[in-house]
């Protein structure tokens, strides 16, 4: 993982990452994607603690440290930016794009949503997640589950319904910043998690609990864009 130079209030990061959600049970999904991936980058810890910490800075500006025995190795600038969502253009180009992407045996009809209704319903509750003041999702990886158990049981198109799910989910991670690990391929995420979603053998929490376990944070994509935006100082 790359390092950067970044420098906030007479302070040095080692790069920048966005609070592309911004609630508390977001940092708390972060911090637990981050822990693994420090882990990773750490491989010979032997009996060593790695922690990874958030404490804020300022109200627009937080930080995260990673330390080891209580020795800090890096700090990341965090800053709250705007959710990037899905819209039904997006679903219905991601289903045309599934079908000819993923081929599976058998003949289909004709292409396109047989029920709109319900993909807008998909696509509106992922943006308006309140209901009775209680956030049904409430972090990326959560947003992400919906698009993608929602679109896999509920079949609002006529045919590619499982694999829009799965090309749904990597879209919206991908848009916030969020990757899935390296030797996940995109065929046996399908296998794993869409046929058993469709097979009703899989809960929305179940996919959210597997994308946690299996996505890293793009600290080196935030940081360049956060560069590229005229941010850093």
């Amino acid at each position: 993982m790359k390092d950067f130079k970044i420098l906030y209030k007479k302070v040095r990061y080692q790069g920048v990452i966005y609070w592309t959600y911004q609630s508390e049970k977001e940092i708390k999904d972060l911090l637990y994607i981050l822990q693994r991936q420090m882990h990773r980058q750490y491989k010979n810890l032997s009996d060593k603690k790695l922690t990874v910490s958030s404490e804020p800075v300022d109200n627009e500006h937080g930080e995260i440290i990673v330390e080891l025995d209580g020795k800090v190795l890096k700090k990341y600038l965090i800053m709250g930016i705007e959710t990037i969502y899905l819209n039904m253009d997006d679903m219905i180009e991601y289903n045309e794009a599934a079908q000819d992407i993923f081929k599976e045996d058998g003949v289909y009809g004709k292409r396109g949503v047989t029920d709109s209704s319900t993909l807008d319903y998909t696509v509106s509750s992922v943006r308006d997640s309140f209901c009775f003041d209680l956030d049904t999702s409430p972090s990326i990886a959560h947003k992400a589950a919906k698009y993608w158990y929602r679109t896999a049981y509920y079949q609002a198109f006529s045919n590619g319904n499982k694999r829009t799910g799965l090309i749904a989910a990597l879209m919206f991670l991908y848009l916030n910043f969020y990757i899935f690990d390296n030797g996940q391929d995109k065929s046996d995420l399908y296998e794993k998690i869409s046929i058993r979603i469709a097979n009703g053998r899989c809960s929305e929490y179940d996919v959210y609990m597997f994308i946690i376990d299996n996505v890293s944070y793009d600290i080196e994509r935030t940081t360049k864009n956060f560069i590229m935006r005229g941010k850093s100082k």
